[in-house]
């Protein structure tokens, strides 16, 4: 039984399940095998059990939180092949979509077709609500457990003068950056107001900052191909046009700085067609040059 427009397919021990494709607004979250750690100067040390793995991304998991809202007659379809035995109850089961069906489960680098591996759990029984009339609003959790679909992203378009990594054009934060930082110099009051500073040296400041990204299918699914297959726990570079302040007054406002990602997880919002949503949190490193 192949899989038909607008819904997704499940199968398990030969027994299909074919319901309506989730709502928008869907989040994929990428968890990466990291070990982050701040260090007295401010500075982040990181530890990545996928970098002598064969692929990188062996240990890396990804999982999909989805909303459906399923009539009854779907609903009553799900719920027979996720309880019985000879389906979907206590087994992974593979997920596909026809070609180009918009539904990005676990990012938009890893496509919207299939098959995917999955691990299924229901959050919890749907209930019927009084509006859509006799719909059930149904949260599925879906886990990859297999190997990766061949997968090829759409021709890239650009959006904005915006560089990470190797990924050009990309759109500007649209809330700006988020900068945070501290001054390794250190005050304690006694009692009576009395100030006894230490002071590490400039070396002990530390620069981070983070940006809400918003981005089309075809650069999200680049740069989060970049930043979980290349860069990683690494240096990357980000190229800033002028005015940017990435870092705030004390670093240039525009230019190539070298950062690193120092997050241990990457929450992409599916917000609506075309349009994907992931924050970034990155260590100043040097720069600009």
């Amino acid at each position: 039984m192949p899989a038909t427009d607008g819904k997704i397919l499940l199968t398990a021990n030969a027994q299909t399940c074919a319901i309506s494709l989730p709502s928008f607004g869907y989040t994929t979250t990428i968890s990466l095998p990291f070990d982050i750690q701040e260090m007295d100067n401010g500075a982040i040390a990181i530890y990545d059990h996928g970098a002598t793995a064969t692929p990188n991304t062996k240990y890396d998991i990804r999982t999909c939180s989805c909303d459906f809202l399923l009539s009854a007659t779907e609903m009553a379809t799900f719920t027979t092949w996720y309880k019985a035995a000879a389906s979907g109850r206590g087994v992974d089961a593979t997920l596909e979509m026809t070609t180009n069906s918009g539904f990005h489960p676990f990012g938009p680098d890893k496509g919207d077709a299939g098959p995917f591996t999955v691990a299924i759990e229901m959050d919890q029984h749907a209930s019927v609500g009084e509006a859509p009339w006799l719909h059930f609003p149904l949260t599925l959790r879906m886990t990859n457990t297999g190997s990766w679909p061949a997968y090829t992203a759409p021709d890239e378009v650009p959006e904005g003068g915006l560089t990470i990594g190797t990924v050009t054009a990309n759109r500007f934060p649209p809330g700006w950056y988020k900068v945070d930082g501290r001054y390794g110099a250190f005050v304690a009051l006694t009692q009576s107001a009395v100030s006894y500073y230490m002071d590490k040296g400039t070396g002990a400041d530390w620069f981070r900052t983070k940006a809400g990204m918003v981005s089309n299918e075809s650069k999200a699914a680049r740069v989060i191909a970049y930043l979980t297959g290349t860069s990683r726990a690494t240096a990357l570079a980000l190229v800033c046009g002028a005015n940017s302040y990435p870092f705030g007054v004390d670093k240039e406002d525009d230019g190539t700085y070298s950062v690193r990602m120092i997050q241990d997880t990457i929450e992409i919002t599916h917000k609506r067609y075309n349009e994907f949503e992931y924050d970034l949190t990155l260590e100043y490193i040097s720069g600009p040059t």
